[in-house]
């Protein structure tokens, strides 16, 4: 039989374990998101999907599905390129880049940008650059898709900005 003092120090070695691994699994939660404003401070967003890939979107004349899943971050549309991802989930997203457009005489921007969760995932691309030259087909999909959406000669491309520009005006 073990002494008491022995009994007593096992004891305290358990709860030190217990208390580490607790510590060890709760901080291994993703990335820290400031929730004032849904950015880290690594540049991933986290918003809500408010269409899914494959679904229409608010086209009036029955224009072909989403080929991006579309979340919203005050007001502001983010493309997601992924798999279909279910209405109202939350997903941490690494702006690309951002697509300018003119709509009916006013300016309209689109952020495009990947899911973090590798289980989303569907191109590797951590910049505009790498976004514009290995995913360049992916690129051109998205742009005749919001450019023809609406119907011919109703939407102009006006330019496509990198994703410093996209975070910029994600948290203006």
């Amino acid at each position: 039989m073990l002494p008491l003092d022995q009994i007593h120090i096992m004891k305290l070695h358990h709860v030190y374990i217990v208390v580490f691994v607790t510590f060890i699994l709760f901080s291994c939660g993703g990335e820290k998101v400031d929730s004032s404003d849904g950015v880290s401070e690594d540049g991933v967003f986290l918003t809500k999907i408010i269409h899914s890939a494959g679904d229409s979107w608010g086209s009036s004349f029955g224009f072909l599905p989403s080929p991006v899943n579309i979340s919203e971050i005050n007001d502001k549309k983010i493309l997601v390129i992924s798999d279909r991802i279910e209405v109202g989930s939350n997903v941490s997203v690494l702006p690309l880049g951002a697509v300018r457009l003119i709509e009916n005489d006013s300016l309209k921007t689109y952020v495009l940008g990947v899911p973090t969760d590798e289980q989303h995932t569907t191109i590797n691309a951590k910049g505009f650059d790498e976004f514009s030259t290995v995913h360049s087909s992916a690129k051109w999909i998205i742009e005749q898709y919001l450019i023809n959406r609406k119907g011919d000669n109703r939407v102009a491309l006006k330019s496509w900005e990198n994703e410093k520009s996209a975070i910029n005006y994600l948290q203006n």
